[in-house]
């Protein structure tokens, strides 16, 4: 049998090495997933159980995570938590941390005024990040997660950060149309959606009435930084029975009216945004 080059097993065995650090980085990630969507500690059998991995692996990771401050470990009921570094990874001082903080007033004002569910959204590159949630009683919970990942075309949070981008930009965000449906009332195609994203830049606000979720209406207002260019967005959600288009208006006029307050109330928009790479 013929032997392998020195060359050739050398990059063979590099190639199993990295290999193998990938699945060990990936199944550790897993492991801290599942602690952070945890709504109380977990043992180590139901950490194995939502991760997919046996308990041996499970058990070895979180010594590893536990010797770096990822997760802490409960003594007294060998449970796992989530620790502070993996639940809140920014200092205190953070640019993020701080815009926040300087709006969170001029966000819960907003809510209470519009007696809507109203959500503080910034870019993270292409991206959608909520930073902040409002509500008020009897209003929606549309928002779970931090990361929005609803489709650009179809949601307030999309269209706004579309609203921001050149068309070349747009194109290479959505692709070839038809967009996918996700109700009846999405904009499936560049004409209409151009269209839609070029009555929103008159009026500084976008709609999407029912084009996401049945019986729901966002709008939403861009959120300009001083030297130009979009940071993020301010969001209102409402049930579409509840709100026509005089109401939709109405919204949209206000959410736009504290977007652009908000530049002048959150120094330090400036620094969050170029954190957020723009």
């Amino acid at each position: 049998m013929a032997e392998m080059p020195e060359d050739d097993a050398a990059s063979a065995a590099e190639g199993v090495e990295r290999s193998e650090r990938s699945g060990t980085l990936v199944r550790g990630l897993a492991v801290l997933e599942a602690l952070t969507q945890a709504l109380q500690p977990m043992s180590v059998a139901e950490i194995a159980a939502a991760t997919g991995l046996d308990q041996s692996t499970a058990h070895r990771l979180l010594k590893v995570l536990d010797e770096r401050q990822y997760v802490v470990r409960i003594v007294a009921t060998r449970r796992y938590c989530a620790s502070p570094k993996l639940l809140h990874p920014l200092p205190l001082l953070h640019p993020l941390d701080e815009l926040r903080r300087e709006a969170a007033p001029l966000l819960k004002d907003l809510a209470l005024r519009l007696r809507l569910t109203t959500v503080f959204v910034v870019f993270v590159g292409w991206e959608r990040l909520v930073l902040d949630v409002a509500q008020v009683p009897g209003s929606l919970t549309p928002y779970y997660g931090t990361w929005l990942e609803g489709p650009l075309h179809a949601t307030g949070g999309g269209k706004s950060l579309l609203l921001g981008l050149d068309e070349a930009q747009r194109r290479t965000l959505l692709g070839a149309d038809p967009f996918v449906a996700a109700t009846p009332q999405t904009l499936t195609d560049w004409p209409r959606l151009a269209a839609d994203l070029a009555l929103s830049a008159q009026r500084g606000y976008v709609v999407s009435r029912d084009e996401h979720r049945p019986g729901v209406t966002n709008v939403g207002a861009p959120i300009t930084r001083w030297k130009g260019g979009s940071a993020g967005c301010l969001i209102a959600t409402a049930h579409s029975a509840d709100i026509d288009d005089d109401g939709i208006a109405a919204v949209g006029a206000e959410l736009k009216r504290v977007a652009e307050l908000l530049v002048y109330q959150a120094p330090s928009l400036e620094a969050a945004s170029r954190f957020c790479g723009h």
